[in-house]
């Protein structure tokens, strides 16, 4: 005798639940769109989740910053200890790279911005249980739904970066460390490749953006 419940979970955890910042984005995405209410709760969780996890990847990199703290959830404490080690603010960093060719590409660091954790501290007080039935017409749902889509355009911004932190000048003073994500943008994948160890001299460039340039795209 077979018990349909008990299939239906030893289905689920048979799934690859991911759980880097990109992961619970797309997650969150496709329960935004779904609309039902029980769904804009698990969005709330999975974006509430991701920001946090973009912030940790961040923390990752920085080596001033205890095992301990980059363990942490708390998106206060976590953004206080990423604007310690990096000290940009909302600041966009690019990193303008000039080929041996004479051509240049450029890679960004996208930070959690302050509005981002804002957003994310406002979802966490949505999980929770509910003290009042709200029917489906309530405003309260619309307010709900809008919070979601907004956080979910700011945690897509952010993790259209493929840098995890800016340049980053090492003990000695001298040299610094480019910490990349791989398998993210095909495109600098393959330019980023060809600037390994044997490669002739290229020069670099730093700017600080306010908005990211096509980040619509």
């Amino acid at each position: 005798m077979s018990c349909p419940c008990l299939e239906r979970i030893c289905a689920m955890s048979e799934q690859d639940y991911r759980c880097g910042s990109r992961d619970y984005l797309k997650r969150a995405e496709r329960l935004i769109i779904d609309g039902k209410s029980d769904s804009l709760f698990y969005a709330a969780f999975e974006l509430r989740c991701g920001v946090e996890a973009r912030l940790r990847e961040y923390l990752e990199v920085a080596d001033e910053i205890s095992e301990k703290r980059k363990q942490g959830w708390e998106i206060v404490k976590l953004g206080k200890d990423i604007e310690k080690a990096f000290k940009l603010g909302d600041k966009i960093f690019q990193l303008i790279i000039q080929k041996p060719d004479g051509g240049t590409f450029s890679i960004y660091h996208t930070p959690v911005s302050s509005k981002l954790q804002k957003q994310a501290k406002r979802l966490g007080d949505y999980l929770h249980a509910m003290k009042l039935h709200r029917k489906a017409e309530d405003s309260w749902w619309e307010s709900f739904q809008t919070l979601l889509e907004e956080t979910s355009k700011e945690l897509m911004v952010t993790t259209k970066g493929t840098l995890l932190g800016p340049l980053l000048l090492q003990s000695d003073g001298k040299s610094t460390k480019v910490y990349y994500e791989l398998n993210i943008d095909a495109v600098v994948d393959e330019q980023m490749s060809k600037m390994g160890p044997g490669t002739a001299n290229f020069s670099m460039e730093v700017d600080y953006l306010d908005t990211l340039p096509d980040c619509n795209k």
